[in-house]
């Protein structure tokens, strides 16, 4: 808004207003005396909303001046005048992670499987881990097997073998907004000594390490999530005597 053009009937706490205080927009008339309605974008590339947010407001207050027939043309003007603004935020996140790692714990009773010295044995168990990952963020997954005492019974991948790595969903490189979920699934076979303990197990400890790709910004909104499965199948041996 340019200097000249500041109503000297805008003020603050008794104070006029400046034009750098002040943003200018339009709204649309109503021709037949109907609610119109409208909405007016205010983004980082046209204002300083950023610079505004930064200093934290804890309430934003909307004034203005009504100039009405200007022309003093003939006409009628409608009782009440309304005019009822409403504000709402889209703020995203911008980041970048490099090895933060969030762990989650979910109960997990495998008490009825086989174990040493039981008349049937478990020949194999595949764990399967599904993933939906909509989050720009490259993935380090572990999975730790905890029994009653929350000591640890066994882990995936062991530390000998390959990380089970999900890869970031694509980033549009204008936005820089994930535009595509990366889905899949991977599975894991357990060695003969995991088989043995694995009914030790009463919980699972999820652990998740975050890396942007090239540890470069991205964009997070709230509906961007990672979703997770994890199945486990076995089969069970019976020796007969």
């Amino acid at each position: 808004m340019s200097p000249g053009e500041v109503p000297g009937e805008l003020r603050a706490n008794g104070s006029q207003l400046s034009n750098n205080q002040l943003v200018k927009f339009n709204l649309s008339k109503s021709t037949n005396g109907s609610t119109v309605m409208g909405s007016n974008v205010f983004d980082t590339t046209r204002t300083n909303v950023a610079e505004f947010l930064n200093i934290l407001p804890t309430s934003i207050r909307f004034i203005g001046v009504a100039k009405l027939n200007e022309n003093s043309a003939e006409g009628s003007v409608q009782d009440p005048v309304q005019f009822d603004p409403n504000l709402s935020l889209d703020l995203p996140i911008h980041l970048s992670a490099s090895s933060s790692t969030f762990a989650d714990t979910t109960a997990a009773d495998l008490g009825d499987l086989p174990g040493e010295g039981d008349d049937q044995r478990l020949k194999e168990a595949i764990l399967t881990i599904g993933y939906e990952n909509e989050l720009p963020f490259r993935l380090n997954l572990s999975i730790k097997m905890l029994d009653n005492q929350q000591s640890l019974v066994t882990e995936l991948p062991l530390p000998n073998e390959n990380p089970l790595v999900v890869e970031a969903a694509p980033v549009d490189p204008n936005t820089r907004f994930v535009n595509a979920a990366n889905e899949g699934k991977v599975s894991f076979s357990l060695n003969q000594d995991q088989l043995n303990i694995l009914n030790n197990t009463r919980e699972l400890v999820i652990e998740v390490t975050f890396n942007t790709t090239s540890q470069e910004n991205v964009k997070v909104r709230a509906e961007d999530s990672i979703n997770l499965s994890i199945k486990i199948n076995t089969a069970v041996e019976t020796e007969i005597k």
